[in-house]
């Protein structure tokens, strides 16, 4: 008897967690390593102010462009920031973001200010 998950969000998700599994081992396999493939680039670090907080949306919209995928990280396809002036339905918590910003033009203006984008998650 075929079970059906009545979760879908929870099906893509084993799916995806299966399929990196299986790439994973079988690189491990090929190459003869061992360990995880993609948690070692990883690296995060508790919001625990304010100012960090900002830091943190300014800097993950600022990478594109940092890091030479786009030259303007407004123009970057992959990135949130559209979303936030935009009237379609998103997951994102909008509102509460702009708010944050103190509105669109506060979003905007926040985000033209020179930020250090090589912070290090380890560090403060």
């Amino acid at each position: 008897m075929i079970q059906v998950n009545e979760n879908p969000e929870l099906s893509t998700s084993k799916a995806f967690s299966n399929l990196l599994n299986s790439y994973c081992q079988s690189y491990n396999k090929k190459y003869h390593r061992k360990g995880s493939l993609f948690m070692s680039n990883l690296k995060r670090k508790k919001i625990d102010c304010d100012a960090y907080f900002t830091k943190c949306i300014i800097y993950i919209h600022q990478n594109p462009a940092h890091h030479g995928f786009a030259k303007d990280f407004t123009k970057w396809k992959h990135s949130s920031w559209k979303a936030f002036f935009s009237e379609k339905q998103t997951h994102l918590e909008r509102e509460k973001v702009l708010e944050w910003f103190g509105g669109k033009e506060g979003m905007i203006a926040d985000h033209k200010l020179p930020i250090e984008l090589d912070f290090d998650l380890s560090e403060e």
